[in-house]
């Protein structure tokens, strides 16, 4: 809970609300989102009418996603009038990151060895670690939950809703295998999420 966000990471906060902002204002975008490392594309043609941020509470996250409302409340003021009423984020507890047990707050040699047991056994928890099979439970719960709460009421009102999650690493590799109609075991596989940059959840 204690570490929140260095100066880059706010910056990178700040580019992910512009990335948002650009998929909110148009029928058809291409984003290029950018960290300290690696760019990406996404591409959209859909019109969004309303967005939601789902956050995890814990502080990177919740700061992340402060950072992203505030910049489109602030900087873009009618847009969020009209399509970001709520204009904060909504904590979801479900989103915080995998419990990495008796290795939890400390440094993150220890992630490979996990990971090279998640490969083994999605339902693994050595040394008090949160199983794969856990964290995608509670995270596609999440997701499916809030899909189907926007979906009822998109149909009401022929809108479509953004949802932008903002989580953690293990946690958003872990969800999109969901999406990827991949086995869980094999989420390191999929590309590595850079810090503050947009991945679409598509179902394949």
């Amino acid at each position: 809970f204690q570490h929140g966000l260095s100066h880059l990471g706010k910056t990178q906060a700040q580019q992910a609300a512009k990335d948002v902002i650009q998929l909110l204002s148009s029928t058809t975008t291409t984003t290029t989102t950018t960290s300290s490392t690696t760019s990406s594309t996404l591409k959209t043609e859909q019109q969004y009418h309303q967005l939601i941020i789902l956050t995890s509470d814990f502080l990177r996250a919740k700061e992340t996603a402060q950072i992203v409302a505030d910049y489109i409340v602030t900087t873009e003021p009618q847009l969020a009038n009209t399509k970001f009423p709520l204009g904060k984020p909504i904590i979801e507890t479900r989103l915080r990151e995998r419990w990495f047990g008796d290795w939890d707050g400390g440094p993150d040699n220890h992630y490979p060895d996990v990971w090279k047991h998640d490969l083994l056994d999605s339902n693994h928890t050595l040394c008090a670690v949160e199983s794969v099979q856990s964290v995608l439970k509670r995270t596609i719960d999440c997701v499916m939950e809030w899909d189907a709460s926007v979906s009822t009421k998109n149909t009401n009102t022929n809108t479509n809703t953004l949802i932008l999650l903002v989580a953690h690493g293990d946690v958003l590799q872990i969800v999109q295998t969901a999406f990827a109609r991949m086995d869980c075991a094999h989420h390191r596989s999929l590309p590595h999420l850079e810090t503050a940059t947009l991945r679409p959840l598509e179902l394949k």
